[in-house]
């Protein structure tokens, strides 16, 4: 269905991918997501 919408309109994608990386590298130095993901790592 996300497929989809990204070959439906890839102007809107972009922007919204670079926002996407911006949160994700927030999470990384948030110590709390930092944890969890390790957690997600040994599984």
């Amino acid at each position: 269905m996300k497929s989809v919408l990204v070959l439906q309109s890839p102007a809107i994608v972009v922007p919204k991918l670079s926002e996407l990386a911006a949160t994700v590298e927030k999470l990384q130095q948030d110590p709390h997501m930092h944890r969890f993901r390790c957690d997600g790592d040994y599984k």
